[in-house]
C-alpha cells in the first residue's frame, strides 16, 4: 500500500499596509466608507450626498436605479421639498431650480461665514509676504558692498 503524500503548510505574513499599493489602499478606504454610510439609517436616504466623489460612486454602484431616482421620485410625488411647488421642473436633491440655487446659497454663506471668524481667530498666523521686497530688503546690503566704490571712498 502506497504511503499518502504529506502535504507542506507555510504560514504566510500579512502584506504589511505601506507595500499595498495606493489604489487598493483607496479602494479599502471607500469600502470602509461605504460600509459606515450604509450602516446609519437616518443618513440612508440621503446617501451619495455629501460624500467625496469617490466614497459617491461606490454607494451609487451598491444602490439599485430606483434608489438612486429617489430624489425625482420625491418630487414628482410632493413637489419641491422646500418650497412645495409642482409646476417648476426638478432640478436636483428634490427642489425645483430657484429652491435649489437657493439652498446652494445658504450653504455657501453659512460655510463662507465660519471661515471668516476662524480667520479672524487666527489673525496672529504669518500674513503673505511681498517676496519681491523681501528679496530686495535681504539683498541691499550685498549689492551695497558689491557697488564699485570711487577712489577716497570706504
Amino acid at each position: 500500500m502506497p504511503k499518502p503524500k504529506q502535504s507542506r503548510t507555510e504560514l504566510l505574513a500579512p502584506i504589511p499596509p505601506a507595500a499595498m499599493n495606493a489604489e487598493a489602499m483607496l479602494n479599502e478606504l471607500v469600502q470602509r466608507k461605504v460600509a459606515e454610510a450604509l450602516a446609519n439609517e437616518a443618513s440612508i436616504a440621503f446617501e451619495p450626498y455629501m460624500r467625496d466623489m469617490a466614497v459617491s460612486n461606490q454607494i451609487k454602484r451598491l444602490q439599485d436605479v430606483h434608489w438612486q431616482n429617489k430624489f425625482r421620485y420625491y418630487f414628482e410625488d410632493y413637489g419641491c421639498s422646500r418650497c412645495h411647488t409642482k409646476d417648476s421642473p426638478h432640478a436636483s436633491l428634490g427642489m425645483c431650480s430657484k429652491c435649489l440655487h437657493h439652498e446652494i446659497a445658504r450653504i455657501t454663506a453659512s460655510v463662507k461665514r465660519r471661515a471668516d471668524a476662524h480667520a479672524r481667530l487666527h489673525d496672529d498666523a504669518p500674513q503673505c509676504l511681498n517676496l519681491q521686497e523681501v528679496a530686495r530688503e535681504a539683498l541691499m546690503p550685498a549689492v551695497a558692498a558689491l557697488k564699485p566704490r570711487k577712489k577716497g571712498e570706504v
